[in-house]
């Protein structure tokens, strides 16, 4: 549980900045950005779901499944999960947007700058928490192909390769 726990924090952080980094562009519609993230909070749910009850990140065969199976398979495989997902969910919401309430209209640049530059400061350092032989590169494209949205951008565009090579 201890590795699940740590892979949690490390991939939460990574979200968080990759969320952030752009702060600075729209600190001036501040909450106008922070709605345009709603989709990505609601999908957030799946993917941690995903991940905390089956173990399994948010890839291309998981899209997959959930595209190509029907209502009764998904509630067979969902049966026993369904109730914390939903509370999961609704406390993800409520968090959301009890922050959107709090969330000032407006950054000063100097603000907004400083909060994008750590952002991408403690981004570029994490590849270099996960010590393995690989090079900063390859570390870093794992890194980022694992987490979400870009896990889930990555994996539906794959998704989407496979059908459109289907169906030519």
């Amino acid at each position: 549980h201890a590795r699940l726990f740590s892979d949690l924090i490390f991939h939460f952080v990574l979200c968080l900045c990759l969320f952030l980094l752009p702060v600075c562009l729209f600190r001036n519609h501040l909450k106008w950005y922070y709605w345009l993230l709603f989709p990505f909070i609601l999908l957030s749910s799946i993917a941690v779901g995903c991940y905390v009850f089956f173990n399994v990140r948010l890839i291309p065969d998981v899209i997959l499944l959930a595209v190509n199976t029907n209502m009764q398979e998904a509630t067979e495989l969902g049966k026993g999960y369904i109730l914390v997902y939903l509370v999961f969910m609704l406390v993800m919401l409520a968090a959301y947007i009890f922050l959107a309430g709090r969330l000032p209209a407006k950054l000063s640049l100097r603000k907004g700058l400083y909060i994008s530059l750590v952002s991408a400061l403690v981004f570029l350092l994490l590849p270099f928490i996960n010590r393995t032989e690989e090079s900063y590169f390859t570390r870093m494209k794992g890194s980022l192909y694992t987490t979400f949205p870009v896990s889930f951008l990555y994996s539906a565009g794959k998704v989407y390769t496979y059908y459109r090579n289907m169906h030519r």
